[in-house]
């Protein structure tokens, strides 16, 4: 996407060349994935130093961050884009939520898995016939 003046817009995903990224994405859904460089109608973006932006400088519409290092954000001139553009767009797929435990049981796994070849691996070194503790364990 392009501002108003033409400058090309920042990718929503990149932090270069103007950082933006908070722990509270800026007005964007929670499930809106940071992709692609679209103008944006979203809350006023801040500062460099992190501060609010005087609400007389705001951007009144659509906006985004551009790949100008002076230039940091600049309001986009949607209306004046091609009607085909106009038509809504779906996003992107997003991926379901992965939960907090399936990380630790994965490494959890991934370790069992990685003694138990090693132990298979140390046997077989020491020529070990496990066949005979397979029986013991098999007995009783």
């Amino acid at each position: 996407s392009t501002t108003a003046s033409g400058l090309r817009c920042q990718p929503w995903h990149r932090q270069h060349p103007h950082k933006w990224h908070t722990e509270k994405p800026i007005g964007l859904g929670r499930d809106t994935p940071y992709v692609a460089d679209y103008c944006r109608n979203v809350e006023p973006p801040t500062t460099a130093a992190g501060a609010a932006v005087d609400p007389g400088h705001a951007p009144q519409g659509p906006w985004c961050f551009t790949l100008d290092d002076g230039v940091r954000f600049e309001v986009c001139d949607v209306c004046g884009a091609a009607a085909r553009l106009w038509k809504e767009v779906e996003a992107p797929h997003v991926h379901p939520f992965v939960p907090e435990w399936a990380g630790p049981l994965c490494f959890a796994f991934s370790l069992v898995a990685l003694v138990v070849v090693l132990l298979l691996g140390l046997a077989r070194h020491f020529e070990v016939d496990l066949q005979s503790y397979f029986d013991f364990f098999g007995e009783r």
